[in-house]
């Protein structure tokens, strides 16, 4: 080597084949215009300016570019080398230095370019190279490494550019240890071993790299790209492989690291690694994006892997992908670290952030270890779409929120979104998603070998399917769905192979598209279909449904046509669109059909509907039968039914159908009633069989009716014919009315013929504009309210065409008339006569015969007599229990029952007023002088019902009212007193429809003595009764309201004995302390005297005539009591009493009574007084002080069918 400085200036030195020519050279800061090297001999010349270098040495081969111009640098450098033996070395001092290498070979050393030192900032480093071959053996081939802040370094590597390396850390290497942009561009051939083919790192800014040369890294990296390490804010670390780059290595063919800011990979060449991934792209906080249009290939890891810690991660593939499974390299994994997976395309956010994995229609996946596509975040959205091929162990395998957990994070919430229009082909799943919301919309090719297609997690789903979804056999599964809410969309296009399963039960099958298909897969706990409660129907297109399906949670009809049968829809159907039950057999549905669509009916089998169908759009029966009703009392149908086949009606009640029907089909109707409210221009037959069919008023059928066996034809209007078969009826009318019969009328032998009759001469009629033909059969007249014109002939039938034929009999309802028929040349008629049955002879107790002979008494003309005259034999009785007026004889037992509330008033009063203290209160001998004369006042309400005999019917009663008195000592042994009181009784006779009101005043006279241990007591009183009394009479053929009021008064005479045990004195006192016990004896002795009166306001009115009771009531008892004397110096006294009372005399209440109207008299009897009662009573005095007190009372008697039960409060006040 030759070095040159401070020459003294020769312009030409020439050294032959090794010449250097040196032309106007000088030392110090002199440039050197040329230096020219000819043959192999080496010149550096070093000058603080200019540096150029040229030379060339011994090689097998001598490169055609080996004799030229080597360094070029432009810039405040120090060039430390130039030649082919020590490299090139230059060191920047300060500012933007570029150096340009041309022309040179290095057989066994380096490039180098970067600062000198930490000094100098900012830096502005471009190296070009070209026309150069770099070989390294102790360092990297090209080094530029700054510990300088703010050094940017751009590499231009043209084609011809060489560079071998196996030592250092990559064959290009750049490493910027405090910040400064890296950008290389690279078109040139590089080797390594043991290093990176291109490693580039700035701690702070950004690195661009693009590769069009060919990378061979036979032991690490093909591209290394690491940047913005410590930097605040985001840089983008970026590569490209163009199409003419090709990367061959060992561990990682591309790798992207970016620590703030986004990693980016576009590779549009050709990628292979043998141990690790093709292109990697990893961002710590930012984004991770790969785009590859060329071919990545990697023997044994991820193909294409783009991950970050916060942020997104992008894949988009248009080239091909391929992941080989080479179990050989594990051992080699081991020796390292296991690889992140075997996927072909691979998008990981560690912590938060979007994936989003594109396989374009021209991209090519296969993994033959694991999947195509793995896209996983722990919180945050997951997209995945293939619209190319992909072949892979697993095809696609999304997880987001519940379905990843990863290293310092936690799972919270994601969702998946899959679109496939591509082929998807596994020997494992082919697609698996797991996340919190997860979608999977498919229109290409999913296919697996193994024994799943799809999988989901326990996220709720949603999978459209318009393409083929297949497991490796039928009996595979083809998706199996997680524990959320699901939603299966299958489209008209769609081809599903193998069973889909749920986890959870409250799932939606959706039936799309605008074409046709057949499920013929069942929806059930065992079949293809399984955990769908709910079937929804969407699109155009027209669905069948052939499976038997037990799906509970009903059917969704929005658009399309929806076709099944019995078996196969179920639950309650909301149709807005077209539903087709194709019944080929018997079937019921029993679900109820709502909505504004339509429904058909086909197949030759019968539907039977047993649910409410209220869906608006109409019916068409197609073939077969439609059934409504199926014998009970559910069924029903709404709107416009075109019948082309057959309709059956068979429910057991009363069924208003307001549809219409139309069409050439038949009606059946086989149960209960039904009534056709709408407008119907159906003609055809219709048929009524153990049913009734009722025509609305005025309405027009042109149909022919058949009735059959149990059948009846009812209603007014109009209809084409009547054909009335053995035990069919006809009963025209709603009671009355008239059945207008455009055609024939034909009776059968065992037919009926059911008219009924009015008093105003209303009666059925059947009119025929053709022949009426009579084989028999029987007319049956039935009597109705109102009627009461007893001798009279109707006529019944009318036939234009003439009457043919008569029937076999005539029977009626009626009691006390006889029906017969006459007939002419068109008509029917019905006579109507009386007959020798006497109205007590139906009479079944003594009222109702009482009742029956006085009506009868009144003969005919009268409205009583009429009335009576036209009810029916079962309707007699309950006639003559209206007419009875049994209801004033009860009124009397009511006034006796409540003549004891003044007599217990009393005898409590006096019991409390003398010495003998076992009544309630306190002991008025006690009191000190001067607290002699008492007011005391008593509230009451009672209670009670007196049962019937079988004769008079069950009365219920009530009390009110309060009674008032004083009294005062008349020696030190008696008092006496005046009582006055009012009250307002109610009863009600339901049975007879009777009920009264009665204001009832009191006055009375008592006394009451003591005598040691014997106590007396004596009294007198009388009430004045105001009565009111109502009655409905009601029965067949007549009705009115009857009023009355009248008076009635009751004296009462009773007295009482007792005699006081004081078990204070006669017993242990510790025991019984102030109690005592008082055996008793009353006598009671009550009249009751009422007036005459007159009912008004029906014709059915009575009078009655004055009446007199006399009852005496005898009672033999005992009462107890003791005395609490409180600390303020009050006392409570409790008190119960028990007795034994017996009725002697009038205990049978009756009243005299008449028809106003005339007629003979009768009497009638009442509910009768209980002869034997238990008396019963308690309650509680409370003396708050010697001169007032207060007591709450309960009785009670009870007797044989009677009961009463009372309140009462009184209070005492003494002066």
């Amino acid at each position: 080597m030759v070095l040159l400085a401070r020459l003294p200036g020769p312009e030409r030195l020439a050294l032959g084949r090794g010449e250097i020519m040196l032309h106007r050279v000088r030392a110090g800061v002199a440039g050197v215009e040329k230096v020219r090297l000819h043959g192999r001999a080496t010149a550096v010349a070093l000058l603080a300016g200019t540096a150029i270098c040229a030379g060339g040495f011994t090689l097998a081969t001598t490169p055609a570019f080996a004799n030229g111009v080597a360094c070029t640098v432009t810039g405040n450098a120090t060039t430390n080398a130039c030649d082919s033996a020590n490299g090139i070395g230059v060191y920047a001092v300060s500012g933007p230095v570029t150096m340009t290498v041309d022309d040179i070979v290095i057989p066994n050393n380096t490039v180098t370019l970067q600062p000198g030192g930490t000094t100098g900032s900012p830096f502005e480093l471009t190296l070009t190279m070209r026309n150069t071959i770099v070989n390294a053996t102790t360092y990297g081939a090209l080094n530029m490494a700054s510990s300088a802040a703010e050094t940017n370094v751009n590499v231009t590597l043209e084609s011809t550019v060489s560079l071998t390396t196996n030592a250092g850390f990559g064959g290009v290497w750049v490493r910027n240890e405090v910040s400064g942009n890296v950008a290389v561009n690279s078109a040139a051939t590089i080797e390594t071993t043991n290093v990176s083919g291109i490693d580039l790192t700035t701690h702070i800014g950004a690195v661009t790299v693009t590769n069009s040369g060919s990378i061979t890294a036979h032991s690490v990296r093909g591209i290394y790209a690491d940047g913005n390490y410590a930097g605040t804010t985001a840089q983008t670390v970026s590569v490209t492989n163009t199409s003419t780059g090709v990367i061959n290595a060992y561990q990682a063919g591309i790798r992207v690291i970016d620590y703030f800011g986004l990693a980016e990979l576009i590779n549009q060449g050709a990628v292979n690694s043998t141990l690790y991934q093709a292109l990697v792209a990893w961002s710590n906080n930012g984004d991770a994006s790969i785009s590859n249009s060329g071919i990545a290939t990697t023997s044994n890891s991820n193909a294409i892997y783009a991950a970050t810690e916060i942020g997104n991660a992008t894949v988009v593939n248009s080239g091909t992908v391929t992941s080989y499974n080479d179990p050989s390299l594990d051992a080699a994994h081991a020796l390292i670290s296991p690889p992140a997976g075997y996927n072909g395309l691979r998008g990981t956010v560690d912590f938060s952030g979007n994936v989003e994995i594109t396989n374009t229609a021209i991209g090519v996946v296969t993994a033959t270890r694991d999947s195509g596509i793995l896209a996983e975040t722990p919180l945050g959205n997951v997209t995945v779409t293939n619209n190319g091929q992909i072949t892979g162990a697993t095809g696609i395998v999304a997880n987001s929120g519940m379905g990843v957990t990863m290293a310092s994070s936690s799972t919270t919430n994601g969702s998946i979104g899959v679109t496939n229009t591509g082929i998807i082909t596994a020997t494992g799943l082919a697609i698996s998603l797991d996340g919190t919301t997860q979608t999977l919309n498919n229109s290409g090719l999913i296919s697996t070998s193994g024994a799943i297609a799809v999988q989901t997690g326990n996220g709720n789903t949603t999978i459209v399917n318009s393409g083929w979804i297949s497991a490796g056999s039928p009996s595979g599964t083809a998706i199996s769905m997680g524990a959320g809410t699901n939603l299966l969309a299958l489209d008209t296009a769609a081809v599903l192979v193998g069973i889909v399963t749920n986890a959870s039960s409250n799932n939606t099958l959706e039936l799309t598209g605008s074409g046709a298909q057949t499920l013929s897969g069942s929806i059930s706990a065992s079949g293809q279909f399984q955990g769908f409660s709910n079937l929804t129907k969407t699109g155009t297109g027209t669905w069948t449904l052939t499976g038997a399906n037990t799906y509970s949670g009903g059917t969704t009809v929005s658009a399309g046509t929806l076709v099944g049968n019995a078996t196969s829809l179920q639950g309650n159907i909301a149709n807005n669109a077209t539903v087709v039950f194709n019944q080929t057999e018997t079937g019921v549905y029993a679900g109820a059909m709502t909505g504004t669509g339509a429904m058909t009916k086909t197949g030759a089998g019968t539907l039977i509907l047993i649910g409410e169908n209220t869906y608006t759009g109409g019916t068409t029966i197609s073939e077969g039968t439609l059934q409504i009703g199926n014998g009970g009392t559910t069924g029903a149908l709404v709107g416009a039914i075109v019948n082309n086949a057959a309709l059956v009606f068979n429910r057991s009640d009363t069924y208003n159908f307001p549809g219409t029907i139309s069409g050439p089909g038949s009606v059946t109707i086989i149960g209960g009633t039904v009534n056709f409210t709408g407008a119907n221009a159906y003609a055809g037959p219709i048929s009524v069989a153990d049913a009734t069919f009722e025509l609305a008023p005025g309405a027009v059928s042109a149909s022919s009716y058949t009735i059959g066996f149990g059948g009846v034809i009812g209603g007014t209007g109009t209809i084409g014919g009547l054909s009335v078969l053995d035990g069919g009826t006809a009963s025209p009318g709603y009671s009355p009315g008239t059945l207008t019969v455009n055609g024939n009328v034909t009776f059968g032998s065992g037919s009926i013929y059911r008219v009924d009759v009015y008093a105003n001469g209303a009666h059925d009629l059947i009119t025929a504009t053709g022949t009426a033909t009579i084989s028999g059969g029987t007319v049956e007249v039935i009597a109705q309210n109102g009627y009461s014109t007893p001798l009279a002939t109707y006529t019944i039938l009318t036939a234009q065409g003439g009457v043919s034929g008569q029937f076999a009999s005539v029977v009626s309802n009626f009691a006390f008339l006889t029906p017969s028929l006459t007939y002419d040349a068109n008509d029917v008629y019905l006579t109507l006569a009386r007959n020798d049955v006497s109205f007590p002879s139906l009479a079944t107790t003594t009222n109702q015969w009482a009742a029956a002979n006085a009506a009868q008494s009144l003969g005919l003309g009268n409205a009583v007599y009429d009335a009576v005259l036209a009810v029916s034999t079962s309707g007699a009785p309950a006639a003559f229990d209206a007419l009875s007026g049994e209801a004033y004889a009860s009124a009397s037992s009511v006034m006796q029952q409540q003549s004891s509330y003044l007599r217990e008033a009393v005898g409590t009063r006096v019991r409390q007023g003398l010495i003998g203290q076992s009544g309630s209160g306190q002991e008025t001998a006690k009191l000190a002088p001067g607290y002699d004369a008492t007011v005391w006042t008593q509230a009451y309400g009672a209670w009670g019902q007196t049962a019937g005999n079988g004769n008079a019917a069950s009365v219920d009663r009530t009390i009110g009212g309060f009674f008032t008195g004083i009294d005062a000592a008349v020696s030190e042994a008696a008092r006496v007193g005046i009582v006055g009181g009012y009250s307002r009784s109610t009863f009600n006779v339901d049975a007879r429809s009777s009920s009264g009101d009665i204001d009832n005043y009191d006055l009375g006279l008592y006394g009451g003595a003591k005598f040691g241990s014997l106590s007396l007591l004596a009294a007198a009183s009388y009430t004045w009764h105001d009565l009111s009394v109502d009655r409905t009479i009601a029965f067949s053929g007549f009705s009115g309201l009857a009023s009355s009021n009248y008076q009635a008064g009751t004296t009462q005479v009773f007295g009482e004995a007792a005699w006081r045990v004081d078990l204070s004195k006669s017993v242990d006192a510790k025991m019984f302390g102030a109690a005592s016990l008082e055996p008793f004896a009353n006598l009671a002795y009550v009249n009751l005297s009422s007036q005459n009166f007159t009912e008004t306001g029906t014709p059915a009115a009575l009078t009655g005539s004055a009446e007199t009771e006399n009852t005496l009531y005898s009672t033999l008892g005992v009462r107890a009591a003791t005395v609490f004397q409180m600390a303020n110096g009050a006392a409570l006294t409790p008190h119960a009493s028990l007795g034994w009372q017996h009725a002697f005399g009038d205990v049978n209440s009756s009243a005299s009574l008449a028809f106003a109207s005339g007629g003979s008299a009768f009497s009638v009897a009442g509910v009768p007084i209980a002869r034997d009662a238990a008396l019963v009573g308690a309650g509680v005095d409370y003396a708050f002080s010697k001169s007032v007190s207060a007591s709450v009372t309960y009785s009670g008697q009870f007797g044989s069918g009677t009961e009463d039960n009372a309140f009462k409060g009184t209070i005492n006040i003494k002066f």
